[in-house]
């Protein structure tokens, strides 16, 4: 009888060491399927994340950690951030199960004050050159307090005080700078005004 108990224990442990670590991250600013591919490019560079799954509806991002791999929240939490979007959540293991498990608690995140908007949206542009300027031209606007352009998927991420600054106000100022955003046409001069590798192709 023991013998068995001691089987069924190892059979047991055997069975937890070869499971993977689900992870569950709740993005805020996703909205379309170029997001989509946007974030799903940024996780598979990483070779531990299995199955991984973006779902656009519930903005929520879900993958396996293969077994052996420790998982590291900020590192994920980095990806979504590099795509161009906000993690808002997230969840490891028994904690996607356990209610009332926040994000504060898990990654020290800070809420954004009240009256502060996310917003996403396209960008073209070619490079690193490209990137700075996309991105002093939109915080350049009164009232925008971060502002990130991801070359890869031309996706800006804006955050602003909707009291103080409007989203096309944003899209202007970086139009003005010789960018095409996916609702204002760049200034024809500027554009031309542009470095060579920074031309990007207009549609």
């Amino acid at each position: 009888m023991k013998q068995i108990n001691i089987i069924l224990i190892l059979l047991l442990i055997g069975a937890v060491s070869n499971a993977q670590t689900p992870v569950q991250i709740k993005v805020d600013g996703m909205s379309c399927g170029f997001c989509v591919n946007g974030v799903e490019k940024k996780f598979s560079k990483s070779k531990e994340v299995k199955d991984l799954h973006v779902d656009l509806e519930k903005g929520m991002v879900t993958f396996n950690v293969a077994k052996g791999v420790k998982v590291d929240k900020d590192k994920y939490t980095g990806l979504v951030e590099k795509a161009g979007y906000e993690p808002r959540q997230i969840m490891v293991g028994d904690e996607i199960k356990a209610e009332g498990v926040g994000f504060a608690k898990q990654i020290n995140y800070t809420p954004q004050p009240e009256g502060i908007i996310t917003s996403t949206f396209k960008v073209s542009g070619n490079c690193d050159m490209c990137k700075k300027k996309i991105e002093t031209a939109a915080k350049s606007v009164k009232g925008v307090k971060s502002a990130v352009w991801d070359k890869d998927t031309k996706m800006i991420t804006v955050k602003y005080d909707d009291k103080k600054a409007k989203l096309t106000d944003i899209h202007n100022k970086i139009a003005s700078v010789g960018y095409d955003t996916d609702k204002v046409k760049g200034d024809d001069k500027a554009y031309d005004k542009l470095h060579a590798c920074c031309q990007y192709d207009r549609e």
